[in-house]
């Protein structure tokens, strides 16, 4: 049976293993021994030793968060296109806002 990581506060699944007991701070997560994971959006720990269907507040929430996450992930990947063009610009030695505008022109191609 796997071994499964809850938050305490949210009841939200962590992580599992089927090996050894995984580390966490027994003030703030608690682990169970589950017959199997639960889904991370639709189960919740049941304050007991189980686990319960999210409600439709919970689900909202998760799919919020998971928006935001995704939304910080892209913003990441513009900031690293961004350093990555003003990188080679100075590599190959011409104006940052030239390299900008070249590679502008040939995504509009793609």
């Amino acid at each position: 049976m796997p071994k499964c990581l809850f938050e305490r506060a949210a009841g939200l699944f962590i992580s599992g293993t089927r090996f050894d007991d995984l580390p966490h701070d027994p003030a703030t997560h608690l682990q169970l021994e589950l017959p199997a994971y639960p889904d991370r959006r639709t189960e919740r720990w049941d304050g007991a030793d189980g686990v319960r269907p999210a409600t439709a507040q919970e689900l909202a929430d998760f799919d919020a968060a998971e928006l935001d996450d995704q939304a910080r992930q892209e913003l990441d990947e513009t900031k690293a296109l961004r350093a990555m063009v003003m990188w080679t610009a100075d590599k190959l030695g011409i104006p940052r806002a030239q390299a900008r505008d070249e590679i502008k022109a040939i995504y509009k191609s793609l």
